[in-house]
């Protein structure tokens, strides 16, 4: 595709990532871009609730709760849901990749959205302040 011409997209098909520091209203974003019962909004917190939505957070499973949400993601994109969300952090550029090859892996569209934390909001998962400095000092953006 040559600067001239104009690249159609479908917003049926999109896989949007929704990437920023604890706290800075990735999922609240989400929700509010989110069709209800047509989209779909995953994350890697959501492996850590129980059926009556406790959250306890066990570091020593967060690569299994990232691996479940790529999965996750998958199984919507193979199921045709016209919207998925995803609500992660991903602060490096190889986060984002993955989500981008997996969505044109299946013919979606892809979108990363960066979240600013401007209203200096709190992480509703208590996520230590030293852990989310870490995030930011990694976290890439691509312009």
């Amino acid at each position: 595709m040559n600067s001239n011409e104009k690249r159609s997209f479908n917003s049926e098909r999109v896989l949007i990532c929704v990437r920023g520091i604890p706290g800075s209203g990735k999922s609240t974003f989400a929700e509010m871009m989110a069709r209800r019962n047509i989209d779909k909004i995953l994350s890697a917190d959501m492996f850590f609730e129980d059926e009556s939505g406790n959250y306890e957070w066990v570091g020593e499973k967060l690569r299994y709760a990232h691996e479940w949400c790529y999965d996750q993601v998958e199984k919507y994109l193979l199921n045709d849901t016209p919207r998925v969300f995803v609500a992660n952090v991903l602060n490096r550029e190889r986060d984002v990749r993955e989500y981008k090859e997996l969505a044109e892996k299946h013919n979606y569209e892809f979108v990363s959205v960066i979240m600013e934390n401007r209203n200096q909001q709190v992480s509703i998962h208590d996520v230590p302040e030293e852990n989310i400095s870490k995030m930011v000092n990694k976290f890439s953006v691509k312009l």
